[in-house]
């Protein structure tokens, strides 16, 4: 159970990490474009590149599923059974005996 929790907990960060990388490469686009990094200008300039949106999309989803993994509830354990059988000339135990 608690390999499952450390394993939740870091894909969350992961994403998390993924999702703060791909913000500040389309940040980073961005403001690139509109400083000018560009040699010629047209009236297209002033608009970020496609791949800014991209990164920022990318972003977006990244940070919201690895909120939603470190957020949300683990699955619940099963229940611990322990079952009680009976065999000829002998008694069986099938589970975890606490």
């Amino acid at each position: 159970h608690e390999y499952a929790l450390q394993r939740r907990q870091s894909l969350g960060i992961g994403l998390l990490a993924i999702g703060t990388v791909l913000g500040s490469g389309a940040a980073a686009i961005a403001f690139d474009s509109e400083a000018g990094g560009r040699v010629r200008r047209d009236r297209f300039d002033r608009r970020p590149p496609t791949m800014a949106y991209v990164l920022g999309a990318g972003a977006v989803l990244s940070l919201a599923s690895g909120l939603g993994v470190l957020l949300s509830k683990p699955d619940p354990e099963p229940p611990r059974k322990l079952t009680v059988g009976v065999a000829p000339g002998a008694v069986l135990l099938s589970g975890p005996i606490p």
